[in-house]
């Protein structure tokens, strides 16, 4: 899996700014809209340096079974970006449930990791 950091700017992420154009049409599960296309490095920050580790997945079963990467520089958004991923939501429309927010799961045991 990819890590990149976000980090709030006045510069916004011209990749991004695609995908949340079309937040308020695809902000329940089930839906969905036609995008523009655009390069996916557009959504990486301009860096060849990274770490790695061993890791789980982050929602339940989290199974240790994920080798993360994650990029050393983040990429910056515009708050009016930030605010269109707040929007969105877990269910669908009838159902909505919670907003996509906060949704990390606290510190588990090592277990077998260092």
């Amino acid at each position: 899996a990819i890590c990149v950091m976000i980090q709030v700017s006045t510069e916004g992420n011209e990749a991004l700014k695609i995908l949340t154009s079309a937040m308020d049409k695809i902000r329940y599960a089930g839906s969905w809209s036609e995008l523009s296309p655009f390069p996916i490095s557009g959504l990486l920050p301009s860096t060849g340096n990274y770490i790695t580790y061993e890791g789980s997945l982050t929602q339940p079963p989290c199974h240790e079974t994920v080798n993360w990467i994650l990029m050393n520089k983040p990429i910056y958004i515009e708050k009016q970006q930030l605010h269109s991923l707040r929007k969105l939501h877990q269910g669908n429309i009838q159902k909505p449930k919670a907003r996509m927010v906060n949704n990390f799961r606290p510190t588990q045991q090592l277990h077998h990791r260092t």
